[in-house]
């Protein structure tokens, strides 16, 4: 049974901390099928838990137009960095900030400077390569 659906995604090649809304239609039979069918799309930030916004059912006049306005949409028009860069001020207002990403880089730099070493006032980035710190932060005699 044919399903029409109005998908909202999280679509990238905008910066890092944003993300393009994208609105796609697609015919499916269901919303996780057609969630399933954005996502696999290019541009689409297949990676992201999040990706996908909204799923909503439409009609089939709306389905039509929709697939119509999407073709004459400047942002998946564009093939190249050069085109888009053209036509940024259209894009610019379809851009958002991304919510979860810096918020998961933040967490891994946490976990690995949880305890920092000095040279003097030098600080050592890496202690395990500078050589006076052994792997679990305890001090080689010859540094004393």
């Amino acid at each position: 049974m044919k399903n029409y659906f109005k998908v909202i995604a999280k679509c990238g090649h905008v910066g890092r901390d944003s993300y393009y809304e994208g609105v796609f239609y697609e015919v499916a039979e269901s919303k996780s099928h057609a969630a399933q069918i954005v996502r696999g799309r290019g541009r689409v930030k297949h990676h992201h838990k999040d990706a996908i916004l909204s799923v909503e059912p439409i009609t089939f006049e709306e389905y039509q137009m929709g697939v119509a306005k999407k073709s004459d949409e400047v942002y998946f028009n564009c093939h190249n960095s050069s085109e888009q860069a053209l036509a940024w001020e259209k894009i610019a207002k379809f851009i958002k900030p991304e919510t979860n990403r810096r918020e998961r880089y933040q967490h891994k730099k946490e976990v690995q400077n949880d305890r920092l070493h000095y040279d003097g006032k030098r600080r050592i980035k890496n202690p395990v390569k500078y050589g006076k710190y052994y792997a679990d932060n305890t001090i080689c005699e010859y540094a004393i």
